[in-house]
């Protein structure tokens, strides 16, 4: 009997890991159909209830389905008991349970807020998963407190409070400051707000960051605009920076930038990030050429170059002229919409990229937890978005 309690524990155990795996890569992708990862979740939240009943998951020690279900997000969070627990499970599982069984009441005060910050910056994360616990407007003495001590709270903290204030003013004087962590959210909230005063100090604060990282991240905002400025941007630092080729360019979704994207198909550093990036937006596999002497190979590599292949960039050319002519002057995941049909066209699909894509679309401190949270459920997800479906209807 216990030999077989044993291998029965196991072959969950070997679920966990394999389900854990699989989520894990389709979020690193971005985008994918939302019924796929929803039935992934189903699977291994029913593996960790079995687990987590016999204290068999070492992933989430200590923690227990069945009274995780009992609890909210207030108790849970700020429980003392609680912060090993939250500190040492694996937290993409622990966020997905706890999406998943918590229950929401009020949101918490910024007061608090800003202590779980200081505390346990884990644990503040982890609340932040939740969209329920962003219904609460920001407090601009507590944002003007970390303009002028920026190290006084994590960065989910800085994110949480500036990204979704209805407040120009200070949103201008987070875009001037030196601290990144206070630069971002003020790039997601200049995007979300549409607000034009906003645009110009969004172009400068991108030409002081000399962190490529840091650039390729505020290049995705710039991307959702539809701007096409950033257009010209984006060529030449996917140019300068290939690795971040295919993160920047999937953000890129109006038709325009289809051939921002064609043309560094053509470009041999950047082939790779700009063929994922265009199948992201459009789904259409590229036919496959000879790769030839294409721009930017080196001496070195261009030895090879006769069996290397390359997707055809007249193929592209011919599929972003027939994608032109359909309606909408958007494309996400081969679908073209225009903004005020985009909930409806593009529910079907989940993930970071396709959130963003419909960020816009929701109210605005919704549209702030969906352009930053990935550890979330889908079911979540598609709760949100049918919500926000239904309001329009009525």
């Amino acid at each position: 009997m216990m030999f077989a309690k044993l291998n029965r524990a196991a072959q969950h155990q070997k679920r966990v890991a394999v389900l854990a795996k699989q989520r894990i890569r389709l979020q690193q992708v971005g985008v994918y159909p939302a019924a796929r990862m929803a039935v992934l979740e189903s699977q291994l939240l029913n593996h960790i209830y079995t687990l987590t009943t016999h204290d068999a998951l070492a992933e989430l020690a200590g923690l227990k389905l069945e009274q995780l279900a009992t609890q909210d997000w207030q108790s849970f969070c700020l429980n003392a008991e609680n912060a090993m627990l939250i500190e040492n499970s694996n937290f993409d599982l622990l966020a997905l349970c706890c999406t998943q069984l918590l229950k929401s009441l009020a949101p918490l005060s910024i007061e608090s807020l800003m202590a779980l910050g200081r505390e346990n910056p884990t644990a503040l994360n982890l609340l932040l998963q939740h969209p329920d616990n962003w219904n609460v407007q920001p407090d601009t003495a507590a944002i003007n407190l970390l303009l002028e001590q920026p190290d006084n709270g994590p960065a989910a903290l800085k994110y949480f409070l500036l990204s979704y204030i209805d407040a120009p003013s200070l949103v201008s004087e987070a875009l001037a400051h030196s601290d990144f962590e206070l630069i971002y959210p003020a790039f997601v909230n200049a995007y979300l707000s549409q607000q034009t005063g906003l645009t110009e100090q969004c172009f400068v604060a991108f030409a002081r960051c000399d962190n490529p990282a840091q650039k390729a991240q505020l290049l995705a905002v710039g991307g959702l605009t539809g701007d096409m400025r950033w257009q010209e941007i984006a060529d030449e630092f996917c140019r300068q920076h290939p690795q971040y080729c295919a993160d920047v360019l999937s953000h890129f979704q109006h038709k325009s930038a289809l051939k921002l994207v064609i043309g560094l198909l053509d470009f041999a550093p950047c082939m790779a990030g700009a063929n994922s990036a265009w199948l992201n937006l459009t789904t259409k596999a590229l036919k496959q050429v000879p790769q030839l002497a294409a721009n930017g190979s080196t001496a070195q590599s261009t030895s090879n170059l006769n069996m290397a292949k390359r997707s055809s960039s007249d193929d592209a050319i011919y599929a972003e002229q027939q994608l032109r002519q359909q309606p909408g002057q958007w494309v996400w995941q081969g679908v073209s919409y225009d903004k005020a049909n985009a909930l409806p066209l593009l529910r079907q699909f989940a993930g970071l990229y396709s959130q963003r894509a419909l960020c816009h679309a929701l109210p605005k401190a919704q549209g702030a937890w969906a352009f930053w949270c990935a550890n979330s459920s889908t079911q979540l997800w598609q709760k949100m978005v049918w919500q926000k479906m239904s309001e329009g209807a009525c």
